[in-house]
This record gives structure tokens, C-alpha cells and sequence, in this order.
């Protein structure tokens, strides 16, 4: 997450959704960010919402937030989990690594009631809900339109400034279809909170 009360931005930080190459382009130019650590660059809205209050809102500022189709984050989760500084045993993270299970075998681990350490990532959802489990009172940019994120911000700031691509997942072919990834319950939510939000809240 960062933000900007002389320029009127906040921008959270979804997982796996240019959340990296937008801190990397545009936090510099921020007044404020919520460091590296994935607990604090990560914040949830509500986490947002519990340190900040309506604060940067109040003073004027727009809060922009990343959103991905789920069956394609998921996909870039499988395939960044097989990274190779992952794949080395002194990592810190190698437990995460996927390298060892196809995306099929990985999308039911995490779609169960109690995932192995590789498959456990935070929703969407879980990310960008309000108390009610509803979409949050955030402007959603699709990942397929990062271009417009990048045009608002660049106009906020008065800059051109083109997005610096960063921590690009392998590129990876994926064993499962659309359709398989529909019959685990939680994903069928995942898609119902990206389509609320594509449908009734995403401009």
C-alpha cells in the first residue's frame, strides 16, 4: 500500500496483481508507504480501515485497488511459487514451492478445508471486503486495464512515467480448466466477489 495526500492517491496492494510493479513505479512519488514486509504492503481494507480510519479519504484522496479474474491469479500463484530462489532449499520459503504438484493437484490444496503451506494465500475477497463481506468503497481497476490505473496516477502526479514490470511469475502452461476449478465451492466464491465487483463496482 501507498498513498499520496498531495497527489489524492491510495493504492493497495493485491497479491498477484501488479502490486509489486506499481509500488516499484509510483511509491516514490508517495507520501507514505507501508513498507516491504507482505504483512504491511498487503494490507487488507479492513486492516486499512482499522489503522487509517477514513483519513487519506477525508483529505481528498481516490483509493485504487488491482483486481484479477480469479482462475488467472490463481494461475500466477502456482506458477511464482516455482520461482527459482524458491526452489532453493536454503530459502526461507521453500516450503511454499510448487514445483512438486500440477496446478490441478495445487488448486484442490487450496480449495480444501485445510491447505498445505503451498497453497495457502489470502482471497481476493478476503482482501478487498468490507465488514459485510461486500466489495469494498474502492475504485477497481482490472488487471486487463492496468493502463488506466497507470493513466489516473500519471495525471494525479503530472508525470508520464511508465509501469516498471517486477516479480513476473514464471511462465508455466496450466493442467486445469476453467470449468474443473468451478466445482471447488471456494473458488465459486471468488468469482461471485470479482463479479460483483466487475459487474456493479469496477470503473
Amino acid at each position: 500500500m501507498f498513498a499520496s495526500v498531495d497527489h489524492g492517491f491510495v493504492v493497495l496492494a493485491n497479491p498477484k496483481a501488479a502490486s509489486t510493479a506499481l509500488e516499484r513505479t509510483y511509491a516514490r512519488f508517495a507520501d507514505f508507504t507501508s513498507g516491504s514486509s507482505p504483512r504491511w504492503k498487503h494490507l487488507t481494507w479492513r486492516d486499512y480501515r482499522e489503522i487509517f480510519g477514513d483519513y487519506f479519504e477525508r483529505n481528498g484522496c481516490q483509493v485504487f485497488a488491482v483486481v484479477r479474474p480469479p482462475f488467472e491469479l490463481l494461475g500466477s500463484w502456482w506458477r511464482y511459487r516455482q520461482r527459482p530462489e524458491i526452489l532453493d532449499p536454503a530459502s526461507p520459503v521453500h516450503q511454499n514451492r510448487t514445483s512438486e504438484v500440477s496446478f490441478t493437484e495445487w488448486l484442490h490444496e487450496w480449495g480444501s478445508d485445510n491447505p498445505p503451506p503451498r497453497a495457502r494465500i489470502r482471497n481476493q475477497k478476503e482482501t478487498l471486503c468490507d465488514d459485510n463481506g461486500e466489495p469494498a468503497a474502492i475504485r477497481f481497476i482490472d488487471y486487463s486495464q492496468l493502463p488506466v490505473l497507470c493513466a489516473k496516477l500519471n495525471e494525479l502526479l503530472g508525470r508520464d512515467i511508465e509501469l516498471v514490470r517486477a516479480n513476473t511469475s514464471p511462465s508455466l502452461d496450466l493442467d486445469a480448466s476453467l470449468a474443473e476449478a468451478l466445482a471447488i465451492p471456494r473458488f465459486n466464491e471468488e468469482v461471485e466477489f470479482y463479479n460483483a465487483i466487475t459487474t456493479g463496482h469496477l470503473s
